[in-house]
Order: C-alpha cells, then sequence, then structure tokens
C-alpha cells in the first residue's frame, strides 16, 4: 500500500478507533470556538460589483426548479 495521506481504511491507522473518533470531535469543536472567538465583525457583508440580474432570473425561475428537481429524481431513479 502507498503511503500517502487518506489511502487505506480506519485498520491502518496506528491509534485506537476510539482515540481517532475523539480527537477528530476534539479538532471540530476546536475549530468553532476558535471562529467564535476570533471571528467577532462580519467580514463579507458589504458587497463588491453589481448584481447579476439575468443570471439571477434564470436561476430563480419556477422551470429551471422543475427541470433540477426532474434531474435529481432521474439521478435518484437510476442508482
Amino acid at each position: 500500500m502507498l503511503p500517502l495521506h487518506g489511502i487505506g481504511g480506519r485498520g491502518d491507522l496506528p491509534v485506537p478507533l476510539w482515540l481517532a473518533i475523539y480527537s477528530a470531535g476534539a479538532a471540530v469543536a476546536v475549530s468553532f470556538f476558535a471562529l467564535a472567538a476570533f471571528w467577532s465583525r462580519p467580514r463579507f457583508e458589504g458587497s463588491v460589483g453589481r448584481p447579476v440580474e439575468v443570471l439571477t432570473r434564470i436561476v430563480d425561475h419556477p422551470a429551471t426548479r422543475v427541470v433540477l428537481k426532474l434531474a435529481g429524481l432521474a439521478a435518484l431513479v437510476s442508482r
């Protein structure tokens, strides 16, 4: 087997499964805490440029939604 990150199964981990699960949960909790603590003001609030009105009308059109729903249904049925 290649010694690359992400190759292999959980049986190839050098730590017990419970430790890997707890460590992953702790990493997620710490990252969310860091975001909440250090990102106190919105940074993506102001918009730059102008809105693309034609694209917005196409995406929000009811026919587009019907086509996407049918495509999703077809993908589900074809499985």
